[in-house]
């Protein structure tokens, strides 16, 4: 007999893997069963963020100003007789380059601060003093694509006490820069007065000594007219000789030919000649330049260095510290420690991450 055995289907086994993974839905209602836990980190984020904004932080105003070279037209007084005693007059770009120079300057910034700090003058900040202090001054050069503005920001405590260090800043710097543009021109003034006389003296040295020479010439022609008893020049009125005829009765080896009367009657003058000046070409050109230099008087308060680009607008909100941002960034940080606290909470209650 066939046994018929009927085969029944096997219960397929059901493999359990174990997943990492978190459950969005349980995460949700975990955090909202401990709502008031989560509540309570936000309000203590927010707490501390506002004792720190609005008691222990120090508020910081700024204030910016945008400087530009001087338009030609401020430089009448600096240039003020430099053309007409042969001196280049001062473009707007080399004058405003003393400036510049002088902005980002740790001379400057370091007057500034110890006038601000109240430091005792001839003494030397400390480098502690000066790198905790550095927040206070910034200087922003031009790009290179844009205008050739600078931006120059000073932050202080108080609004008023910015914009007075603005100020205090713009004048030291411009202060500095002026004293150094100054000693420059005085100093190339004085050296072109230095080369206008040098020149002088030595055009006088030159024709005193010509006329010595010629005096020299004078005596032995004379000599020469004595000896063979020449009294008047030889030269006769019906045809007067060319210039190149001449030129050896005058200059050359046959000076004796003028006579003793002329050669007599010349040398008398050039002895009694107490001054060469008459004689010396462009000798009043030269002077009336070293008039010119010796009239020039450059004044600190002559010297236009910059012009502002815009207003000077004094702060009315501090830029430090940024209250929105530092109170959402407290409720995210007490979000996400709120968030951490019940996480863990969790797997120590049941001993398995969800």
């Amino acid at each position: 007999m066939v046994q018929v055995m009927s085969h029944l289907p096997e219960p397929h086994s059901r493999a359990t893997t174990p997943t990492n993974e978190i459950d969005l839905l349980v995460l949700a209602r975990a955090i909202w069963s401990h709502k008031y836990l989560l509540l309570a980190y936000i309000v203590g984020a927010i707490i501390l963020a506002a004792l720190y904004v609005f008691i222990i932080a120090t508020p910081r105003y700024a204030v910016s100003v945008y400087v530009d070279a001087p338009f030609s037209g401020n430089l009448a007084q600096l240039n003020k007789g430099r053309g007409p005693a042969g001196l280049e007059p001062y473009t707007p770009g080399q004058v405003f380059a003393y400036f510049t120079r002088r902005l980002g300057s740790d001379e400057a910034f370091q007057r500034y601060l110890q006038i601000t700090l109240q430091h005792p003058d001839g003494t030397t900040l400390p480098a502690s003093e000066l790198a905790g202090n550095d927040w206070r001054v910034s200087i922003d050069a031009p790009q290179p694509k844009g205008r050739n503005l600078y931006k120059i920001t000073v932050q202080d405590n108080t609004s008023q006490a910015a914009y007075d260090g603005l100020v205090r800043y713009l004048n030291l710097a411009r202060s500095q820069a002026a004293d150094t543009l100054i000693d420059d021109a005085r100093q190339s003034i004085a050296l072109s007065i230095r080369n206008i006389e040098r020149t002088l003296d030595e055009h006088r040295q030159v024709t005193r000594e010509k006329r010595e020479d010629r005096t020299q010439r004078l005596t032995e022609a004379l000599a020469v007219a004595r000896a063979i008893g020449l009294q008047q020049p030889q030269l006769t009125l019906a045809q007067p000789p060319s210039q190149d005829a001449l030129r050896p009765y005058l200059d050359g080896s046959e000076l004796y030919a003028r006579g003793i009367k002329a050669l007599e009657a010349e040398l008398a003058v050039l002895k009694a000649r107490e001054n060469d000046d008459p004689f010396i070409s462009n000798l009043r050109e030269e002077q009336a330049r070293l008039r010119l230099l010796q009239e020039i008087d450059i004044q600190l308060d002559n010297v236009h260095l910059f012009r502002f680009d815009g207003e000077v607008i004094q702060p009315e909100k501090p830029v430090h510290p940024k209250k929105k941002m530092i109170l959402v960034l407290a409720v995210l940080l007490g979000s996400m420690l709120g968030v951490l606290h019940i996480l863990w909470q969790r797997i120590l209650r049941s001993g398995t991450a969800f």
